[in-house]
């Protein structure tokens, strides 16, 4: 029943585990710096998901080499191909 399903969640969500969903860039963009897990169509038109650095400030994505910042480096230059983002997961948890 229910229960069995809520406890399932419970459990998840107090060990870390996160359901992580694609944010169509037509919707919105991320609300803060950071690196995300992207889906882009530079490869002849079909998905490619990687990694990139997304900077508030200029609304702009940029490609990661070890670091980002807000300038011309490492911005792409096709951002209209860029289609949906999501955040990264947590790390794994070591003992």
């Amino acid at each position: 029943g229910y229960t069995d399903l809520e406890d399932i969640a419970d459990h998840l969500i107090s060990n870390g585990v996160t359901v992580q969903w694609w944010v169509s860039c037509d919707d919105r963009l991320p609300e803060t710096d950071g690196v995300y897990i992207i889906c882009d169509r530079r490869l002849n038109g079909n998905p490619w998901i990687h990694t990139a650095g997304f900077i508030k400030a200029s609304s702009s994505w940029c490609e990661l080499h070890g670091i980002f910042y807000d300038d011309r480096y490492g911005r792409y230059s096709e951002q209209d191909k860029i289609t949906h983002w999501m955040p990264l997961p947590q790390p794994p948890k070591g003992e």
